[in-house]
């Protein structure tokens, strides 16, 4: 766990990310790292914008990514360790995290209907809420074994994502955490400590190419991604949420996991336009999306709220 704690001035929506060569070595290239890559779309995306990316994510990552990955195992003290080195080795130019909101998800507090758990749906229950988003105590609920190992991966995770993001606060490295607006994530003491220093983007998904409207939340170390603040204009259809019996995920929050490609070039393009990356892609137009087009991957006031 890294023990960088040092506090510096709050970041406002003016301030920008200084360009990369006053960071790193000059003439190496610019390095791009996403935390919990998955099937590390944005990484596809950012290596087309010509960056150099290290995605990262463990071995039992179910993803099969089209590029090399790092397997680190970021529960594990040596494996964050590695993700330090990583994180301090020069002309990092931009970090992107995605915590597994799993156990974080408020749709876990929607009961399961008894006729669904009769095909045997698993009936998942909250293990977190507003009060307790580090989970909830045994007064409230008696976790199994397996239930707590998740609330407590969940929470490891979490803190090295706002550690990475206060370290790229401090030092003026463009970076982003993402999870669901509405994920109990943001209310763990590690974010809300963040929140008045950063930068929030909220979004529907759709409106960046995903089928759902998921409401989805960037928090970030400066305004790279302002422009991606948009409400579903139902100019679109949507795909319904709920249990899908004929999917091997079942619950149809898992596919929206995923990363659009037009959410993934977006964003590739906006750091890359932020950073003084050379080669740049345009930014795509709207365009309706196809589970093929995507790239598969697993209480502070906001400065932009629904």
């Amino acid at each position: 766990m890294d023990p960088y704690s040092r506090k510096r001035p709050s970041v406002t929506e003016d301030k920008g990310s200084p360009p990369p060569g006053k960071r790193g070595r000059k003439g190496q290239p610019s390095i791009a790292i996403e935390v919990c890559c998955g099937a590390a779309g944005l990484s596809c995306a950012l290596r087309d914008a010509g960056f150099c990316v290290k995605p990262v994510d463990w071995h039992g990552n179910r993803h099969q990514p089209p590029i090399p990955f790092l397997r680190i195992d970021l529960c594990a003290e040596d494996g964050q360790r590695r993700l330090w080195e990583l994180l301090r080795e020069g002309n990092v130019a931009y970090v992107h995290c995605a915590p597994p909101c799993g156990t974080f998800s408020k749709a876990r507090n929607i009961p399961i209907p008894e006729w669904q758990l009769a095909q045997n749906v698993p009936n998942v229950r909250p293990l977190r809420d507003a009060q307790f988003p580090e989970g909830l105590p045994a007064d409230c609920i008696v976790m199994t074994a397996n239930e707590r190992i998740k609330v407590e991966k969940g929470n490891r995770i979490a803190r090295l994502c706002a550690q990475i993001l206060a370290f790229c606060l401090d030092q003026g490295i463009t970076a982003s955490v993402e999870n669901p607006s509405g994920s109990f994530i943001w209310d763990t003491p590690a974010f809300q400590a963040l929140i008045p220093r950063c930068v929030r983007v909220d979004f529907h998904a759709c409106m960046h190419g995903a089928s759902r409207d998921k409401r989805t939340t960037l928090l970030c170390s400066d305004n790279t991604f302002t422009s991606m603040r948009k409400k579903c204009d139902r100019s679109h259809p949507h795909k319904p949420w709920g249990v899908d019996l004929q999917s091997s995920t079942l619950f149809r929050t898992a596919e929206e996991c995923e990363y659009p490609k037009q959410m993934c070039h977006t964003m590739a393009a906006l750091a890359a336009a932020k950073t003084g990356v050379q080669r740049q892609v345009k930014l795509p137009p709207k365009q309706a999306s196809s589970p093929q087009d995507r790239p598969a991957r697993s209480k502070a006031s906001p400065s932009q709220t629904w």
